[in-house]
């Protein structure tokens, strides 16, 4: 019966270390989860000193120590719930876990969720040392896309409250009116008033009217006043933004006009 040679007891030792290590990750995830549970069991009147001072005495450990599990249980859970199941199922060791966790304690936890999420499963195959770099390059990041992204909310709430409309005479005898809206705004208005055109087209034809498509669109545009108005008679507690009526407009034109006599 041969022996094993050196170099396969060594690969065996370092087998059995690397489950040793995932075994422990079991563990600890396992704790944790029992811990969420318990708190999450805790009646109302149970205050968290009273829940630390149960677990120190039942788990023979310091009170600050109590705390500090109850307290990174929690943040597992609500803050970091791929790091816990890895943990759970020895994908992610105890040092890696740990690693996520401490980089991530400043960040609110919707964005320690997205640093999460891309660094694993894949940082799994780092050290822990390595893992925490990553970790803090992501949030970094992240925190930057965050700050762009807000800031971007932010100037459109402000350009939205820009809105107005404008009016100014112009010269022989016409005027120039117009809004600044927002984008969803102008693509509604937009889309409204082409209809608006289409139906007043076919009007014209019947009628014998002869205006060109600009024509009856600043007719149309002058005209929605008139249309809100008339909306709004038909119920007058609307707001202007839950304005739908259905309106036949009819344009009235001066009658020099219809003649071409004008």
């Amino acid at each position: 019966m041969s022996s094993s040679s050196p170099e396969q007891e060594s690969n065996a030792l370092l087998d059995a270390c690397k489950e040793s290590l995932r075994a422990e990750a079991r563990l600890f995830g396992a704790r944790v989860r029992a811990l969420v549970r318990l708190d999450a069991l805790a009646d109302a009147s149970r205050t968290r000193r009273f829940l630390e001072l149960e677990v120190a005495g039942s788990l023979s450990v310091g009170q600050l120590t109590a705390g500090r599990w109850l307290t990174q249980a929690e943040r597992f859970d609500r803050a970091l719930p791929l790091t816990l199941s890895m943990l759970e199922a020895g994908e992610l060791l105890v040092g890696q876990a740990l690693a996520v966790l401490h980089t991530t304690a400043h960040c609110p936890e919707e964005i320690a969720a997205k640093v999460e999420a891309e660094v694993l499963p894949g940082g799994a195959q780092l050290c822990a040392a390595d893992l925490r770099r990553l970790v803090t390059a992501t949030v970094l990041r992240v925190e930057s896309e965050q700050s762009d992204a807000a800031a971007a909310e932010q100037r459109h709430a402000d350009a939205a409250a820009e809105r107005r409309t404008f009016s100014r005479p112009g010269v022989d005898g016409m005027g120039l009116a117009g809004a600044v809206l927002t984008a969803e705004q102008l693509r509604t208005w937009s889309a409204g008033l082409d209809e608006l055109e289409r139906t007043e087209r076919a009007c014209d034809r019947q009628a014998g009217i002869d205006r060109t498509a600009d024509q009856r669109r600043a007719d149309l545009f002058a005209a929605l006043p008139a249309m809100v108005l008339a909306g709004r008679a038909g119920n007058p507690d609307c707001a202007s933004t839950d304005i739908t009526p259905t309106i036949v407009l009819n344009v009235h034109v001066p009658m020099a006009t219809v003649l071409d006599l004008s």
